[in-house]
């Protein structure tokens, strides 16, 4: 759905430069490696499934090779290339100890080994899937790498890519370590809390709107590593209902952020500049699109009605009754800047006077254009209400 969604808007506003060196099969071979990741029922697959993602999502950081794309993209490459070994490595060892990499095996044979062996296959595994999702403290590569590429890449990227990361820790930790989460949980817990603290208080001091939505996404991490904190704890609901809620909370993100990245990536497009300082008066300009995109930023904050103030209001509820009551606080601080940020976006791009110095592209001064950059954003938007 989402792709069906980014893709008309890459046909609309795409140059012909990086179409020509290979957006479209690249972005395919991108989508490819997700499906297989999010499918896949075997350890070593989902490590190949890791590395075709890889290899796609660095050609598509690089297309147009400026000196950012290609900065960002090399920290994106080195961090993620650990995490590939961790996720090797934690492959390997489970293989020689189980003698299978079948999940189900796993899930069934995990229990008999010694405790040892499990704790160092699930911190590889917490590594390995913290670092590609993101989390703290493997997370300075997201802010680096995500505003460079055509915003089409980011929006796709944000929508797909590091939700696989923590759909990753969602498939394997309930399921190879279900008594571990319970032992864990302060560790989790602290990771959420930094992640979420790190990524809303990063998202104040960025100069532009693709760099503050990056660390949003961070930000956003954090509550799905809280979900993963207390997916197992017993709750009124029965045990389980803490990762159902983190499960719906990654979904009603991936909605949420690609709307808000493709919006934000329309603006950017249509005035010749991303830099806050720069923009202003956009609401007058494009009034539907400035709409929408409020709606997003809704969403994202955790206002009621929205997917997101379901998901939150859940994930509270349960980490509440877990007894974690200073990461669930967190949680609630971190939902008032996230509003404060979005708030500071809105009045930097679209309040205020128009600048006289916006030029829109030809291309995008059609009417197919529009609807093109418009109407998957409604879509989203609606979605995530």
């Amino acid at each position: 759905l989402l792709s069906a969604l980014i893709f008309p808007f890459a046909v609309a506003t795409m140059d012909a430069e990086r179409a020509r060196l290979g957006f479209y099969p690249m972005a395919l071979f991108l989508l490819m490696g997700a499906n297989g990741a999010f499918i896949t029922g075997d350890l070593f697959n989902l490590y190949v499934f890791y590395e075709v993602l890889l290899m796609s999502s660095f050609v598509l950081l690089t297309l147009g090779g400026t000196p950012s794309q290609i900065n960002g993209g090399i920290r994106y490459v080195v961090l993620n290339l650990m995490g590939s070994m961790m996720l090797l490595l934690a492959a390997g060892i489970t293989y020689g100890t189980l003698g299978t990499l079948n999940m189900a095996h796993i899930a069934v044979r995990m229990g008999a080994t010694p405790y040892l062996v499990q704790a160092v296959i699930a911190g590889l595994l917490l590594i390995a899937f913290g670092a590609k999702a993101a989390a703290f403290p493997v997370f300075f590569w997201l802010p680096s790498s995500y505003h460079t590429p055509h915003p089409a890449v980011t929006a796709l990227f944000s929508g797909v890519l590091t939700k696989v990361g923590m759909y990753s820790l969602f498939r394997t930790f309930p399921l190879f370590f279900p008594w571990l989460l319970d032992e864990w949980q302060p560790l989790i817990l602290t990771i959420a809390g930094l992640t979420m603290v790190i990524g809303v208080l990063g998202a104040f001091a960025q100069p532009t709107i693709r760099r503050l939505l990056s660390f949003h996404i961070i930000s956003q991490i954090g509550y799905m590593f809280m979900g993963l904190g207390v997916a197992m704890a017993p709750t009124p609901y029965g045990v389980g209902f803490g990762l159902a809620l983190a499960i719906l909370f990654l979904v009603h993100n991936q909605i949420v952020k690609t709307a808000l990245l493709l919006g934000g990536g329309a603006v950017e497009l249509e005035t010749g500049t991303g830099k806050l300082n720069e923009l202003g008066g956009v609401v007058a300009l494009r009034p539907f699109q400035a709409a929408l995109f409020f709606l997003a930023a809704f969403s994202l904050a955790g206002f009621p009605p929205t997917s997101g103030f379901i998901g939150k209001l859940g994930l509270l509820e349960v980490t509440f009754s877990s007894g974690s009551w200073v990461i669930a606080a967190v949680s609630v601080f971190v939902s008032l800047l996230t509003t404060m940020s979005m708030i500071r976006l809105w009045q930097y791009v679209f309040w205020g006077k128009p600048h006289s110095k916006y030029r829109m592209p030809k291309k995008l001064a059609t009417q197919g254009a529009s609807m093109a950059m418009t109407v998957p954003v409604l879509i989203l938007v609606v979605l995530s209400i």
